[in-house]
């Protein structure tokens, strides 16, 4: 009816709830449905007042044992012996809950593992390109020999070249061209 109370339920119901059919005839939704989602419940009548006939939304409810069992529930406006009810359909999204949580669990899984990698790549190939180059800058300092000064830049030039090679490939690992 428009307070929740049952006035018939099938056999699927029964069975997510864990009750017998003897108990279905007591049944108020508000007992079976967590406080948190009371609000939609009430927002269905007022909804229903103001010209809605039907409402779709996924909620959590409680089976006798107090599991939660998440559900998505369609409900429709409808006259049933001459009186305004309310036909509730209700179906269990446990498996699909899973099975989105195990994704996104997969896609942070993915996610830092690409950061792992990426960190490793900057540590072990641009990480000892600027040692080096910070050592040739110190030596650089330390000598008067024109020579040596030439010979540091030339090998100076070569690291960042190679650097940013490096950082290139490794720009080009996170973001291939060929995707844009």
């Amino acid at each position: 009816d428009l307070e929740f109370n049952t006035i018939d339920v099938n056999e699927t119901l029964l069975k997510l709830f864990e009750i017998d059919r003897k108990k279905s005839k007591k049944i108020n939704l508000y007992q079976y449905v967590p406080t948190e989602y009371h609000t939609f419940l009430k927002d269905i009548i007022k909804k229903f007042d103001k010209g809605t006939t039907s409402l779709h939304n996924e909620i959590e409810i409680f089976n006798s044992k107090k599991k939660r069992i998440p559900v998505e529930i369609y409900c429709k406006l409808i006259i049933l012996e001459g009186n305004p009810a309310i036909l509730n359909m209700i179906r269990d999204i446990t498996e699909r809950k899973n099975i989105e949580k195990r994704l996104l669990e997969t896609i942070i899984n993915t996610e830092e593992k690409e950061r792992e990698r990426f960190a490793g790549n900057l540590h072990d190939e641009v990480g000892p390109l600027l040692s080096s180059l910070k050592m040739y800058v110190s030596l650089i300092n330390e000598t008067k020999d024109k020579e040596k000064i030439t010979y540091i830049l030339d090998q100076i030039n070569t690291l960042i070249k190679e650097a940013i090679q490096t950082v290139r490939e490794i720009s080009n690992d996170l973001s291939p061209h060929v995707l844009n």
